[in-house]
């Protein structure tokens, strides 16, 4: 007696992917459009949930048609052919959208996750304003953030491609929102403003737009441009109040040493141009070290050297030189070496750094510098 020999698998799925958009034994038609197109239920129904909920209900009978409206042609016959063949390609970011778009309609989880890892190994600057789009149009969170991410990296590349202007508005307003761009605020301020002017349909977003830009650090020549119904009348009245107060817009420059740019410090009533690496020292009982960075910076993290056995200090930071506000409180506790201090980013112009408490009669600190980070630190 002679065994069968079984069909491989490879052949009983190529033979199965022979039915696709094949008349033959077919007991269904799509309908998208103008175009008819024939399929087998129980093919639909164990590769697609959809489908599977649809004939298990019975609200499609044999030989039946199904219309699917607002549906991408092309879209839909990729997502046919991986349901009859197990495969799927993916030729540019329009034809994965159209593909991700059908998938998730038709709750193929597989197809949108295998669509969703395409994105992610073609992200890149010239694609990542469309895979944005796309994950917000279709509430994909993971691949939302993983955009957002994929940004920041480098970001005046994006901020400066073409590609930036194809942004839907929900999709810029979640980089304004959400993603803390390592590029200077005014580059991000011309970006929106080059995207408005690619968007005019978008008009009546623009405000909502704004709301999200920071405005505090462009010059009022920048926001000028803006047209006028875009920005409150009041926002522009309090901008150039905090300016024409604080000598200037704030300057946003992200990992650079800021006390290099120019600053002055002032010890005893004595002013002179300050020098990082040299030693600042001060009388416990006198006013502190004042140091003044010149202009409005945004600033969160300062560096220091304390020396000496020991040394208490308090840190204050202020945009004007009258109204301060303490960031640092160390009087507690004694400092000695590297000191490395993060607080809530905040302008800041002037900084004063008063020792509290030394076993030596000055309080001496040396290679003081100033950041803006949006670097995590733990």
């Amino acid at each position: 007696m002679t065994m069968a020999t079984a069909t491989p698998l490879h052949r009983f799925v190529e033979q199965v992917g022979a039915l696709y958009r094949k008349d033959k034994l077919s007991d269904v038609t799509i309908v998208i459009g103008d175009v008819e197109i024939p399929a087998h239920r129980v093919i639909l129904a164990q590769r697609c949930k959809h489908f599977e909920v649809m004939f298990g209900q019975g609200a499609v009978d044999a030989n039946s048609r199904i219309e699917l409206l607002n549906t991408p042609i092309d879209g839909f016959n990729a997502v046919l052919k991986w349901i009859y063949t197990s495969s799927i390609e993916l030729i540019s970011v329009e034809n994965a959208s159209e593909v991700i778009r059908v998938a998730q309609m038709l709750h193929i989880e597989e197809l949108v996750d295998l669509v969703i890892e395409w994105f992610k190994q073609n992200c890149r600057v010239e694609t990542v304003c469309f895979i944005l789009n796309e994950a917000v149009r279709l509430s994909l969170n993971g691949l939302t953030t993983f955009a957002i991410q994929c940004l920041r990296n480098p970001p005046c590349e994006v901020l400066k491609h073409a590609t930036f202007a194809a942004l839907s508005p929900e999709a810029l307003n979640k980089v304004l929102v959400e993603c803390i761009l390592e590029a200077p605020y005014s580059d991000i301020f011309r970006a929106v403003l080059n995207w408005m002017r690619a968007n005019p349909a978008k008009r009546d977003n623009f405000p909502d737009i704004m709301k999200n830009v920071p405005l505090s650090s462009i010059t009022l020549q920048d926001v000028a441009a803006v047209p006028a119904d875009v920005i409150d009348p009041q926002v522009i009245v309090d901008l150039v109040r905090e300016q024409q107060v604080a000598g200037g817009p704030l300057y946003v420059l992200k990992y650079e040493n800021l006390a290099l740019y120019g600053s002055n410090v002032t010890i005893d009533g004595k002013t002179a141009l300050f020098q990082p690496a040299y030693v600042s020292a001060h009388r416990i009982d006198a006013e502190g070290i004042l140091i003044d960075l010149g202009r409005r910076f945004m600033l969160n993290l300062l560096r220091m050297v304390v020396l000496g056995s020991y040394g208490s200090y308090m840190i204050s930071v202020s945009e004007d030189n009258v109204s301060w506000t303490q960031v640092i409180n160390h009087s507690k506790y004694k400092c000695r070496g590297n000191q490395t201090l993060y607080f809530k980013a905040r302008p800041v112009r002037y900084i004063r750094i008063q020792g509290t408490a030394s076993p030596d009669p000055l309080f001496s600190i040396s290679h003081f510098e100033a950041y803006h980070t949006v670097r995590p630190f733990f």
